[in-house]
């Protein structure tokens, strides 16, 4: 499946815009500024129903405009499917074939890897990489995100019961309930990295072979130690702190160099080779699990890579034959890398034409 057709209205800085995409690769150019990123933001947008660069909507609806809207066309084997978003202060509407749907149905439909600037801080934040591994398990697993949404239910109400004298009294209830979802959540996240860091570990023989990585997935408590059994013992200490110190949601998927945090030692352009591997071997997971193809969005491609790395990153985009956008300054940087099978489009301050 494949976005055919993207029109915005009232988006950043597009007033609106309406253009046809090619099903594999699409290349935007244009001056800093000039909306590049806002454009690979709308369609992360259409999948997600949230932005990767502000949690405000007021700073994504265009000035003195009320509300966004993103409509889409998706090409699969039967035909076109439209998908509808509106967004304004107060109400976001989304609609599949016309009829009203959630962010996740669109979201299954819409699988998106983002290769960008935001990409350093998985490796400097635990809590992207749950995100991250957490992404995977929401495409694959059909009953991850019921276990997640209950788990989180669970420990807001044992974080509330730690800070409530009344409450206080039946955490029990709360540590077993915790425990047992728990560890149905890390069983899954821990399934999943086992097949994911060999494919990233293969990728990183082609892109950084002189640096060895090593990756462990983290449970966020003891392994040696039964879950309840920590929540139990550690009251005290988390009623002091107000809140649950370990389980699930301290998971973590470290990435280091002798033992030292992979964002510490790597410059730069290794922590962004790091990202784009990591990705990648997201993607390719997906596909072998799945049987389906993510969409790629990659932003400012060409900085911080060296060629020989560009054309790594580009040679497995086209053996995923996955549809791809990638934004740049210069076209005929671009153009080198991905000369076949595209469309290409100028981008300038509120408009799109394509070249």
């Amino acid at each position: 499946m494949s976005l055919a057709h993207l029109e915005l209205s009232n988006f950043r800085n597009f007033s609106r815009i309406s253009i046809d995409l090619h099903g594999s690769c699409n290349v935007f150019y244009g001056a800093n500024g000039a909306g590049k990123t806002s454009l690979l933001e709308s369609i992360y947008y259409l999948s997600s129903g949230k932005s990767f660069r502000t949690r405000n909507i007021a700073k994504i609806i265009k000035y003195d405009e009320r509300c966004i809207s993103i409509f889409g066309e998706l090409a699969h084997a039967d035909g076109l499917l439209n998908i509808g978003l509106e967004h304004d202060c107060e109400k976001k509407t989304i609609k599949l074939g016309g009829k009203e749907s959630s962010t996740a149905e669109i979201a299954k439909l819409l699988p998106i890897q983002l290769l960008n600037h935001n990409g350093y801080k998985i490796l400097e934040y635990p809590k992207f990489r749950r995100r991250f591994i957490d992404w995977g398990l929401f495409h694959v697993e059909p009953n991850f995100f019921g276990v997640w949404r209950n788990f989180s239910r669970l420990l807001k109400q044992r974080n509330t019961s730690l800070n409530n004298e009344n409450m206080f009294k039946h955490i029990s209830i709360w540590d077993r309930e915790l425990a047992k979802v728990g560890i149905e959540l890390h069983k899954m996240r821990e399934q999943y990295t086992e097949k994911l860091i060999p494919i990233i570990k293969k990728l990183l023989a082609d892109f950084l072979s002189t640096i060895e990585i090593t990756i462990k997935y983290h449970p966020g408590w003891s392994s040696n130690s039964d879950l309840e059994h920590i929540l139990t013992s550690g009251l005290s200490r988390d009623r002091v702190l107000g809140f649950t110190q370990y389980g699930p949601h301290k998971s973590d998927l470290s990435f280091k160099v002798k033992n030292i945090s992979a964002h510490d030692v790597l410059s730069r352009g290794q922590q962004k080779i790091l990202f784009f591997v990591i990705s990648l071997a997201q993607g390719m997971l997906f596909e072998e699990l799945t049987g389906k193809k993510c969409m790629y969005l990659a932003d400012d491609f060409s900085a911080e890579l060296d060629k020989d790395k560009k054309q790594l990153v580009v040679d497995i985009l086209k053996k995923l034959n996955a549809q791809i956008f990638v934004t740049g300054l210069e076209n005929n940087e671009l153009i080198e890398f991905f000369s076949e099978n595209k469309k290409m489009f100028h981008v300038e301050h509120g408009s799109i034409r394509e070249q």
